[in-house]
């Protein structure tokens, strides 16, 4: 029997978007930068980027918090607090949360991509990301880890 032509193939879309985001608590509060572009324009977001080729998803988030914030930073655990799936510019992607501390440096917002930094509640900076329709389910796996941190009731 002939293979059938490519068109008529059914297709897995593979993921060949990876991000790398940070989440930096100090006190009760998370660091957030607000997005100065496009697709998440005006949304308090973590700090964190696309993988690169030839670099570690670690080389990746250390590069893209210092390039974003000023701040450079160290892992507090080895395994992401939340891994979730989402479009990014009609891709699918996914990316990964770790939680970190800042480890030195001083706040510079990166120009090009963040118009501010801010420091905010649990509760503020989840009800922005559900108002500007972020990925739901990574929404909800925020919510519970910030539960557990005693962040939110």
């Amino acid at each position: 029997m002939d293979n059938p032509p490519l068109k008529y193939m059914k297709t897995n879309k593979r993921i060949k978007i990876t991000g790398m985001v940070a989440l930096i608590i100090k006190g009760n509060k998370i660091l957030c930068i607000k997005r100065k572009t496009d697709p998440w324009r005006g949304m308090l977001s973590l700090p964190g980027g696309k993988l690169e080729q030839g670099e570690t998803e670690i080389e990746c988030l250390l590069r893209e918090v210092r390039e974003e914030t000023g701040y450079i930073i160290d892992l507090l655990e080895k395994e992401p607090v939340v891994i979730s799936r989402i479009k990014y510019k009609g891709q699918p992607a996914i990316y990964k949360i770790y939680e970190c501390v800042i480890k030195d440096g001083s706040e510079h917002p990166q120009k090009e991509e963040v118009e501010e930094i801010v420091w905010t509640d649990a509760g503020t900076f989840l009800n922005n990301i559900k108002l500007h329709g972020f990925n739901l389910i990574a929404a909800n796996q925020l919510e519970t880890y910030f539960k557990k941190r005693g962040l939110l009731k």
